[in-house]
């Protein structure tokens, strides 16, 4: 709850507040889902991959993954849901 606070608080808020107003949307919604099961799944099939295949590997499920439930997303959003599902993959 302090951390939440202190977020709340900080520059930090006001940098990432519009990224979470997209993530926030129907479709921010599916990308996360997307994202995270993208982001799993080439962790566990490409162990020895370099991080730029596999955010390729990852953009190109999560693409598909929304193309099939007619969802389109600004890849720079697609990058940034990567990025975000490999930091929570780290924990």
């Amino acid at each position: 709850m302090v951390v939440l606070m202190k977020l709340w608080a900080s520059a930090v808020w006001s940098f990432m507040l519009p990224l979470a107003k997209q993530f926030l949307t129907k479709e921010g919604a599916v990308l996360v889902v997307a994202a995270s099961d993208a982001v799993k799944s080439v962790s566990e099939s490409m162990p020895g991959a370099k991080g730029a295949e596999k955010r390729q590997a990852a953009l190109r499920m999560i693409v598909t993954a929304l193309a099939v439930q007619g969802v389109t997303i600004a890849s720079s959003l697609i990058y940034a849901a990567i990025e975000t599902a490999v930091q929570g993959e780290k924990k």
